[in-house]
């Protein structure tokens, strides 16, 4: 079917025009495709169902991740199937992964994670279908993933069901094809507070990783910052002020940027990446130049073994395995240890972690102040001096 608007027309519409109090729709077909561009959106594709019809109109991604054809066909497969009287049209599971990706995944924060690992587990099944996958074949994909990351198996397990409801919303299935699929492996609590001995435990356990997560767990330590946030980090997100001062900025959707400032030992792991950053890669922390790090689960158990053998070392026969933890619960300990050993206030600490939804209304006005960042500045270095210190009295 011939396309009746061109990429330059979307990019001139949303590029060149006002749209401060309008939304504009340029006609992609003549089956009721669309392309709605707004303010502070990406062009979105819609598709108008007829007046009366039983459905509603429905997204299908957004341009230019979705292409002008890619969003022809899936809107002509999906009107087929409703003239046909069928609920799902004869989508791949590619283009439903396409399409997912484009108008859900882009507007989560771990969103590429996600991306990946429904990738990973749906690997084998890209031309089938999507119609086609039943209980069997995500019982089957998930024992295959659990052979090396179990707990990886359980989050691909989520990340399937949630992509299953959404297509059962677009019409594409009408079953989700992870019900009755159980959990591979029964999973610890999902948050505990880790002592500052225990921090210091995993810091030294990273020099048995690879250079790239021996960085990033480490400014994950000092940061307090999300794992996944620190895995997308980009050298062009750092602006060093002078030596040994970085401000990182990293952008937040429908918000301001959120800026951290890093000085002292926060700075040893940012320097080290890039000493060994090659030309034309923007990633701070890669192994393959095009993606961030990957394979959390692996790094996990290799801190677990090295945490081991050092406890093996210092007390023999009386060692034991550290209690069940998570990389993300170093977050949670910043902020209880914050608030025990540094004597912060609880607002600066939310705000250290970007937890703007735990401000109280009466907070709001400080919380968004430039003394607020100088407040979380100072907080994090204080942060930072205690690891440093801490460090030096216990050793490798």
């Amino acid at each position: 079917m011939r396309a009746h608007v061109t990429d330059d027309q979307i990019r001139e519409a949303w590029l060149g025009s006002d749209l401060a109090d309008q939304t504009i729709e340029l006609a992609a077909d003549d089956e009721g495709l669309v392309v709605r561009i707004r303010r502070g959106h990406s062009p979105e594709w819609i598709l108008r169902r007829a007046v009366g019809a039983h459905q509603p109109d429905s997204s299908h991604g957004v341009w230019p991740q979705v292409s002008i054809l890619d969003a022809i066909d899936m809107a002509c497969a999906v009107q087929r199937a409703s003239r046909a009287g069928c609920l799902h049209p004869s989508l791949s599971v590619a283009s439903a992964l396409a399409e997912y990706r484009s108008c859900k995944l882009v507007k989560l924060r771990a969103g590429q994670a996600t991306w990946r690992s429904l990738q990973l587990a749906l690997a084998a099944h890209m031309g089938w279908s999507v119609h086609d996958i039943d209980g069997d074949d995500v019982e089957r994909l998930v024992d295959r993933m659990a052979a090396d990351a179990p707990v990886h198996a359980n989050r691909a397990l989520a990340y399937l069901s949630a992509f299953f409801n959404w297509c059962i919303k677009r019409g594409y299935v009408d079953f989700n094809a992870t019900r009755g699929v159980s959990p591979v492996v029964a999973e610890a609590p999902r948050q505990r507070q880790l002592s500052l001995h225990e921090i210091i435990e995993i810091w030294w356990a990273t020099a048995n990783l690879k250079r790239e997560f021996r960085l990033a767990v480490r400014l994950l330590i000092l940061t307090a910052t999300r794992r996944e946030d620190v895995a997308a980090m980009r050298v062009s997100e750092f602006l060093e002020l002078e030596e040994g001062v970085f401000v990182w900025t990293r952008s937040r959707q429908g918000l301001a940027p959120f800026r951290i400032v890093l000085r002292g030992l926060a700075t040893d792991p940012v320097y080290e990446a890039m000493a060994y950053q090659r030309d034309g890669v923007d990633f701070l922390f890669t192994t393959t130049g095009k993606t961030p790090i990957s394979g959390w689960s692996k790094t996990k158990k290799r801190l677990d073994e090295a945490i081991w053998e050092r406890r093996r070392r210092r007390h023999g026969d009386l060692a034991a395995p550290m209690e069940p933890w998570r990389l993300n619960d170093i977050r949670a300990s910043f902020y209880e240890l914050g608030q025990e050993v540094l004597r912060e206030d609880r607002a600066v600490l939310e705000c250290c972690l970007d937890r703007m939804g735990q401000i109280t209304r009466g907070e709001l006005a400080w919380a968004l102040s430039e003394d607020m960042d100088l407040e979380r500045d100072r907080a994090l270095a204080k942060w930072a001096r205690l690891i440093s210190s801490t460090l030096e009295e216990t050793g490798p």
